[in-house]
This record gives C-alpha cells, structure tokens and sequence, in this order.
C-alpha cells in the first residue's frame, strides 16, 4: 500500500496561504493520492504540495521586495538619501574605512558592515562585549578599536585587524576599567586612550598591553574624548557635564570647563583651523559650544530646539554637524553660530554620526538599527 506523502508544517502553512489568496478561506484543501484538491463552493483543482507551497513562498518573496521598493521611492525627492533599516539594536557608532568604501557599525548584536554609498548590509561580527558604545580606526586604517563590556563588571577595548580581512579577528583585549568604556580615541598607532562609565580615563600602550597613564578627575561616567593637534593635549567630557583638558605625558588636569548645563555626549576638533585649535561639544542642554581648549576659553555657542547627542564638522571646517534625539541633524554656522539647514534622518535618536572625508555625505545612525545617509550642500 502507498502511503500519502507527508507534509511539513512550513509547508503546510504556505498551503494555507494560497488558499486564502486564490480561493477563499473557506475553501478546503484535502490530500489525495499525493495530490490537494484545493475547493471552494464550485470549484476544485488538484495541486501537487511541493508545487503549491513553492507558489506561495515565491509569492511572499514577491510581495515583500514590492514593499522594500515602495518604501525607497516614498523618501523625500528633495533630501537625497539612501535608508537601510532593519528591526535591531540601536546603531550605537560608526566609522568609514580608510578608503572609504564601507562602513562598520556598533550594536549590542556585534558589528555590521556596510557597503558605501548603497549603505547594503554585508555582514555581521559578534563580539565579545555584551555592550559596545564606541568605536574607532587607528590612524594608519590597519586597526579597529572596539570599546564597551559589562555594565558595572568589567569595560574592555578589543583591538581588531582590518587589514588581515572583513572578519576582523581580535589581536588583543585591553581590560582595566570596572564599567563599560563609553569612549576611545587613538593618539597614535600604537598608543589608545580609553574612558568609562567608572569615572576613569586610561592611556594604553597596545603593543605591551599596558596602561601608560591614568586620568582621574570625572566625577561621572566619560562619554567623548578627542586629541588636539599635537597629540601631548587631551579633551573630555562626560556625564558631570564637565570638559576637562589633560597633559598626556603627565596625566596633569590643565583645565576644567563648566558651561555646559546638562550632560555632554561628543567632542569634535576643528580641521583645517590655522589659529588656536577649536572643539565642538554637544549637549543635553540644547546647544553646541565652541572651546578653545588650550586657552580654556569658551568662544561661541548655539543653540537649537532638542538635546544633542553628536558633533562632527564638516571636511573643510566652514560648518558643523549636530545631531539629536528626534532625528533630527543641524548644520550651524561656527562664525554666526546660527543655524543654516535643519536635516530630518531618522526616527529617533540619533546614537552616531559621521562625516564621508571626500565628499559632504553625512552618516548617522540610531534607533532601531537605522542608518542613513544624507548629502549636505
């Protein structure tokens, strides 16, 4: 005796499916003799299953590129953008290779690679670290700095080969702060500094996997840190709303800024500036001010209508980018410091934020795992 051939559950639901669609849900589907008769009221036709569940999930496939499409052609005709979305952890950073043709991203699921401009997703790295907040490419490309770890636990910083491939396998793991590290900045190619949640600022040596230097001084967790121009002149800022300037060599606190009225998230150096170097800070207090750090002086600030969660200026330092938490990116003029275009990016927050080094795209990325690009004139 022949028996019925057996039908999976997947397969089964994609027969249901197709039945909805062509005939109706109240229609039956009987097997019989290997065949399924699919009828309705006044109607029957044999089916064979395997072709029937093939049918239907060529017809999911079909609706769902239908619906990835209409979403790309509803974006604003007058904000060129290319938007890559998918339901995910936040987009906690982001950095652009040293040639500019991905971009790699952070998340709590690991690290995402893109491909640039079409910001398609390539692939993904799980991490170590349950938590990753920052990070940050040395100087020369070779070297992916990777800063987060276990809240209250333990921050790691794990240091990862670009060069040796798209894997990026980890070389070695800085460990030494009691909390998560929030931010990392290279000072050169083999020396990394490191700030936390626990308050700590740490200079490493990653050849020799050693701590070179310890800056205490926050009272609070550290949420950026940036290098002037002649790599020995430290900035920070974090949570205490506080900008501290550092001498590396000596782990001395030069200066402690404090006009800022809420908590600071980012830091960014002015390029191409020939006189006193300049810093852009973002903050909970709505506004981006403008510090000449080695003068300790605050020379200018603006403000905008939601707090701000990131800074970058753009390549030729005319203007900055100030990023918020509704999604929103505010180009200002540093001079006027008034504010020249306001940019819709995402829905939400805005975690990250980049600029491309040859061209006037913006990067940013946030809730949900959105990541967009957006082309400022």
């Amino acid at each position: 005796m022949n028996s019925l051939p057996t039908i999976s559950p997947i397969r089964q639901r994609l027969i249901v499916l197709c039945q909805h669609i062509f005939v109706g849900r109240d229609s039956e589907i009987a097997p019989t003799d290997g065949l399924l008769m699919v009828g309705g009221n006044s109607d029957s036709r044999p089916f064979q299953a395997h072709q029937l569940a093939l049918n239907s999930a060529l017809i999911l496939i079909t609706l769902s590129l239908l619906c990835l499409t209409l979403s790309v052609l509803s974006e604003d005709a007058h904000q060129p953008a290319i938007l890559y979305s998918t339901p995910t952890a936040p987009i906690t950073d982001l950095v652009l290779t040293e040639d500019g043709k991905s971009v790699i991203a952070s998340s709590q699921a690991g690290l995402h690679i893109y491909e640039y401009p079409t910001l398609n997703l390539q692939r993904t790295i799980k991490t170590k670290a349950h938590n990753i907040h920052d990070i940050a490419f040395s100087p020369d490309g070779k070297l992916l700095a990777v800063g987060g770890g276990n809240p209250s636990v333990e921050g790691t910083v794990e240091i990862r080969s670009w060069s040796k491939g798209r894997s990026l396998p980890i070389l070695k793991t800085l460990k030494g702060h009691r909390d998560s590290v929030t931010a990392i900045s290279w000072r050169d190619s083999s020396t990394i500094v490191s700030g936390g949640l626990d308050r700590q600022i740490i200079l490493w040596d990653i050849h020799k996997e050693k701590q070179i230097q310890v800056f205490k001084g926050h009272s609070k967790g550290v949420s950026s840190l940036c290098f002037l121009n002649d790599n020995n002149t430290l900035v920070s800022t974090g949570i205490d709303q506080n900008i501290r300037v550092w001498n590396v060599t000596t782990g001395e606190l030069l200066r402690s800024l404090n006009n800022h009225t809420m908590s600071v998230h980012d830091l960014a150096l002015r390029p191409n500036n020939s006189g006193s170097p300049m810093v852009a800070s973002a903050s909970d207090d709505q506004t981006v001010r403008f510090w000449q750090p080695s003068i300790g002086r605050m020379v200018k600030f603006a403000r905008v209508k939601a707090p701000l969660l990131n800074v970058a200026w753009l390549n030729d330092g005319s203007r900055v980018a100030a990023a918020s938490n509704d999604g929103h990116v505010y180009i200002i003029n540093p001079d006027t410091v008034e504010v020249d275009t306001v940019h819709p990016a995402i829905d939400g927050w805005i975690y990250s934020m980049i600029v491309h080094p040859t061209n006037s795209d913006i990067i940013v990325g946030g809730a949900n795992g959105q990541i967009k690009r957006l082309v400022v004139d």
